[in-house]
């Protein structure tokens, strides 16, 4: 058996309310689908005030997904280089604590896949 790939995953949350948005239906799907081909799966969600997500509704029931709540900007417009600096120190290699094999960065046109 082949070693999986370590998945780290920041999904598509322009709102902070999972009522408002259905980006995260789409890529829980992925992450689960990730993870049931027995990859290992790290999803960033965020930790704090106002945000909304239900973690366990989502990503909860595999093995090879966990969540970690992390602290988000507060507009979650990546392209604009709005990242935090937990963010950016889980996305550098030479700082993070968990070497990742890729990063899927959702967007708009990636949670409709």
């Amino acid at each position: 058996m082949r070693p999986g790939l370590r998945v780290l995953m920041l999904p598509y949350l322009y709102f902070k309310d999972e009522r408002q948005s259905s980006g995260i239906v789409h890529q829980s799907g992925l992450a689960q689908a990730l993870a049931a081909a027995e990859h290992s799966v790290v999803v960033a969600m965020p930790s704090g005030r106002g945000w909304r997500y239900d973690h366990e509704r989502w990503f909860g029931g595999h093995a090879n997904l966990t969540v970690r709540a992390v602290d988000y900007p507060q507009d979650l417009n990546f392209t604009g280089g709005l990242i935090s600096p937990e963010l950016a120190r889980l996305l550098t290699p030479e700082l993070t604590d968990v070497p990742y094999n890729a990063v899927f960065m959702g967007t708009n046109g990636a949670s409709s896949l």
